[in-house]
């Protein structure tokens, strides 16, 4: 072999290795593209974690925060209750100290809304709406919009217009034989304690005071200080 030979067998030897050699680093390139592209979703996988974390954290607080609230309002609405139980039983004992000893004469009652004949909710348990528990509806509610007239049912005696708590603006009439009336959440009243009123009077207007979620009449009947349901009296 030839000195020439020798040296072009040494240069394409040395050209194979170069191109072997640039293959590795091509493949070595890619293989660290790949690895900084990897790094980066990573980066983000983690990023992406802490802030579900941090919101995970925030959710906890809120959780915390709401059911303190939560816990807070139960106590307030059951300070409530306890608070309109006592107002309800006051006002059972005031009626049947302020009732006559006249029988009922009356027969069937006027429907006391002329506006509406639309019963929302009837006599008898339900759910609250504002104290949200299972809770004796003493009454009808009536859906009639504020403003409009408010009839007495029957003629009687005025043994209480004024304001309460839970009732608002509200009317109580003795018909006699025990039985009395009660008009609530109005907005306006137009007799006096001690008038004495006929079947069909306006007594008051219409609204949504005290503890009301909108405009309607609540309308009751007790007899001897019992809750009655108002439909088996009205015509």
């Amino acid at each position: 072999m030839t000195n020439m030979d020798m040296a072009e067998r040494i240069y394409q030897n040395d050209m194979k290795l170069l191109s072997e050699l640039e293959e590795q680093y091509t493949s070595l390139e890619q293989y660290r593209k790949e690895l900084v592209t990897w790094q980066e979703t990573l980066q983000k996988q983690l990023e992406s974690k802490k802030q579900q974390q941090d919101q995970l954290e925030v959710s906890r607080g809120t959780v915390a925060r709401l059911k303190a609230s939560v816990e807070s309002n139960n106590k307030v609405l059951e300070s409530q209750v306890d608070v309109l139980n006592e107002e309800a039983n006051s006002l059972t004992a005031e009626i049947l100290k302020l009732q006559g000893t006249a029988d009922y004469v009356g027969g069937k009652m006027l429907w006391p809304a002329p506006a509406s004949t639309r019963v929302t909710s009837k006599f008898g348990m339900r759910f609250h709406p504002i104290l949200k528990k299972n809770k004796l509806h003493t009454g009808i509610d009536i859906g009639v919009g504020s403003g409009n007239k408010v009839l007495a049912a029957n003629a009687g005696t005025v043994i209480k217009a004024a304001w309460n708590n839970s009732y608002g603006y509200m009317v109580m009439i003795d018909h006699g034989g025990g039985i009395v009336t009660l008009y609530a959440h109005n907005s306006k009243l137009l007799v006096k304690t001690g008038d004495i009123v006929t079947r069909g009077q306006q007594v008051a207007v219409s609204g949504s005071t005290g503890m009301s979620t909108g405009p309607h009449l609540h309308f009751e009947v007790r007899v001897n200080g019992v809750y009655k349901d108002p439909l088996t009296y009205l015509q």
